[in-house]
């Protein structure tokens, strides 16, 4: 069982735990009150999202095994979603199918983690799934009513567990000159989406993470649909240009720009139109594109997003 006096929430399954240890080592991480299979829990959640439980500190090494408490009446699953803490966009995720009974489950995990705390949270949970909790300290949970940009403390623990591996053995002391070496921890991500626009609507793509835009693009075939209004949206905030249609952005602003947003297409005798936003824009939780049809009539465009993941 959890104390407060040991703050770290590990118990060792493996290895030496000695502080200058060169071996690896591994841990269960955890703070619950023990339970174990087949017990019901003091409370549980249902159908809960924008719910997660925060490790701290000590969480450098190879995030194993994540473990919930919970079970599924029909066969329901639920999504964890892994960040360095509460407030960022997932870096990582995993998803559980749990049993009838209540029981400690799997998700694997098995991917490297070289940050010091980790934050993981519920953000997709079917109807019949059930996950426990109690309201015993050192409390641990925090939950979010903002899609994920604020979150409150709780007073209450979750029951997840984390089983790492390849664990570091301590804090890396430093002092004097401090040298920071680039890592290949981003991973690319595209999508692209072509669809009829049905009048007044509006679509969209979206990237859920931490990270930066690499390149973006709206696209259309038809003089008609040049009607359209383009947005650009970094962590829920629109970077607003106002109701400017995709014809007036070429005609007033971009016809002879070559820098950040500039025509990589633009065939009047075809009809293919294609304006491309190249830059480097950070963002923290969510970054969306979109394509606006504010006529009173269906139009088709598309849209192609590029952005450089955390991970």
């Amino acid at each position: 069982m959890s104390t407060e006096d040991h703050p770290d929430w590990w118990r060792p399954v493996g290895g030496s735990n000695a502080q200058d240890s060169t071996l690896e080592r591994r841990s269960l991480i955890w703070n619950d009150n023990g339970i174990e299979d087949g017990t019901l829990p003091p409370n549980s959640y249902t159908e809960k999202t924008l719910i997660g439980k925060f490790f701290p500190r000590g969480l450098r090494g190879k995030a194993g095994t994540w473990q919930v408490y919970a079970r599924a009446t029909a066969g329901g699953s639920m999504t964890l979603w892994w960040s360095p803490h509460p407030g960022t966009g997932p870096f990582w995720y995993t998803t559980i199918t749990p049993g009838l009974d209540w029981a400690w489950v799997d998700a694997l995990g098995g991917v490297m983690w070289p940050y010091d705390s980790i934050f993981i949270w519920v953000h997709e949970c079917d109807a019949d799934v059930s996950f426990a909790y109690d309201t015993e300290p050192p409390y641990d949970t925090h939950d979010s009513i903002t899609a994920g940009s604020y979150w409150n403390s709780l007073d209450q623990r979750l029951f997840f567990r984390l089983v790492y591996d390849a664990e570091t053995p301590g804090d890396v002391p430093v002092s004097g000159t401090l040298t920071t070496i680039p890592l290949p921890n981003t991973s690319p991500k595209a999508e692209i989406y072509e669809t009829e626009i049905p009048a007044g609507m509006t679509l969209s793509l979206n990237s859920y993470a931490a990270g930066w835009l690499l390149n973006a693009m709206w696209k259309v075939e038809s003089v008609a649909a040049l009607a359209l209004i383009p947005h650009v949206i970094a962590d829920e905030k629109d970077m607003d240009f106002g109701a400017v249609d995709l014809a007036t952005y070429y005609s007033d602003y971009t016809a002879l720009s070559q820098a950040d947003w500039h025509w990589g297409q633009w065939d009047a005798v075809e009809h293919k139109y294609a304006l491309f936003l190249n830059t480097r824009i950070p963002f923290y939780r969510t970054f969306t594109i979109s394509l606006h049809n504010p006529t009173a009539a269906p139009l088709t465009g598309a849209i192609w997003l590029l952005v450089d993941t955390l991970r």
